[in-house]
């Protein structure tokens, strides 16, 4: 009932900002044990700047799953043409933050943009190429295939991907520390991994989700 979703639902986001709290704070001393303190500086600039050029995706990820949803119930070919639209333009912005990236990198602009040199430490670049095509072809699209869960009332689901996926990165990042890999592997690893937990969470929705005109227990994809 709506009851038992709203508690699930909160006690999912309270755990949710909990490992967030954990993994901005907690595990910060731990990581600086094994790492310098440059290392893990170039590791948060990297991710800011990762952040800032996946913004633009975030806002249309957000506002195509909102006008969906308003249509799912109504208007079902406006739910399927919105979707179908929405995932050729994640592809799309994957592809122009792919080109920032690279942009950067080819050029030497690591310094002026992130405040790292990317071209100093062995293959880093490389580590890096492979998270933004894990983020062009996965991510952004997985962004939006999520909000596909929550007019039939799946909303916690979400929340519990997201908490598997947030535990997964503090494991990865553990890793990276307690072992000493360099940034490149870090970033290696992050974007394969991304990539196998992303596939996954595309097949769960395809098999628990239905079909947005509600005929079958399937999610199918419309492009329009």
């Amino acid at each position: 009932n709506l009851e038992s979703r709203t508690f699930k639902s909160s006690l999912l986001g309270a755990l949710s900002f909990f490992l967030s709290t954990i993994q901005a704070i907690v595990l910060v001393p731990v990581i600086l044990k094994y790492w310098s303190a440059e290392k893990y500086a170039s590791l948060l600039l990297i991710t800011a700047f990762l952040t800032l050029i996946r913004s633009f995706d975030t806002g249309h990820s957000n506002y195509v799953g909102n006008i969906f949803n308003h249509f799912y119930h109504s208007d079902k070919l406006k739910a399927k043409i919105v979707l179908g639209s929405g995932i050729r333009i994640c592809l799309l912005l994957g592809a122009i933050q792919f080109l920032l990236f690279f942009i950067v990198w080819f050029f030497n602009l690591g310094i002026r943009f992130m405040g790292v040199d990317i071209n100093k430490e062995y293959n880093l670049g490389v580590g890096i190429t492979v998270m933004t095509i894990f983020w062009w072809f996965f991510g952004s699209i997985g962004g939006l295939l999520v909000k596909i869960i929550l007019p039939i009332g799946k909303f916690s689901i979400t929340i519990l991907w997201g908490l598997y996926y947030k535990i997964i990165e503090i494991l990865i990042l553990l890793l990276a520390a307690t072992t000493n890999l360099p940034l490149y592997l870090y970033f290696t690893i992050y974007g394969l991994v991304s990539i196998i937990f992303t596939s996954l969470l595309f097949n769960f929705i395809k098999k628990r989700g239905r079909v947005i005109n509600g005929k079958s227990n399937h999610i199918k994809l419309f492009f329009y």
